[in-house]
């Protein structure tokens, strides 16, 4: 299946000189090297794109951790006064008892 593929270049290759081989090599490094430029050149600009959107996110992470604190602990403030106003609650109904005793 690969002879006649085989042929052709090896048939192409005897027509090459050495400092065929050498311009080639130095064409495939020039189109290597722009790539390599255009492709770091786009890849710093998507870099920097995340980064800014981590950034963004990062914030906005830390923000809502603020605020779940925040909620945290007026959830315990309210926890607190509850038990307190139940606490006056009860001993209002017992004074209130003993005040019905007594009449």
């Amino acid at each position: 299946v690969f002879d006649p593929a085989m042929k052709a270049r090896r048939e192409k290759l005897k027509n090459y000189r050495l400092s065929d081989f050498d311009d080639i090599r130095a064409e495939k490094r020039a189109v290597l090297e722009k790539h390599k430029e255009e492709y770091s050149v786009k890849y710093n600009e998507i870099n920097e794109k995340i980064k800014a959107k981590m950034k963004v996110l990062d914030d906005g992470l830390q923000e809502l951790i603020a605020k779940k604190r925040g909620l945290i602990q007026q959830q315990s403030t309210i926890s607190d006064e509850i038990r307190n106003l139940d606490y006056q609650y009860k001993n209002w109904v017992n004074f209130m008892e003993e005040l019905n005793k007594r009449k």
